[in-house]
């Protein structure tokens, strides 16, 4: 049970992001078909480091809890 909670939560802002990049799709093409550069909100690249960082700490900690499990 334990280790369906650590992934859950380490990877509810990949979900997230994966959501709002859908969702900015159209608006993404439409700056590129009218020759201007997507920035992305600053919200969203924080959230992007953020992420990475917790499916690194959340890798950690499966590891840890299956070798605890399993010694």
């Amino acid at each position: 049970m334990l280790i369906c909670l650590v992934f859950v939560v380490t990877h509810i802002p990949r979900v997230i992001l994966a959501c709002q990049a859908y969702l900015r799709a159209p608006s993404i093409t439409k700056c590129y078909e009218n020759g201007f550069k997507f920035v992305p909100p600053l919200s969203l690249v924080c959230l992007e480091a953020v992420s990475n960082l917790l499916i690194l700490v959340g890798l950690k900690t499966l590891l840890l809890l299956r070798l605890g499990l399993t010694y």
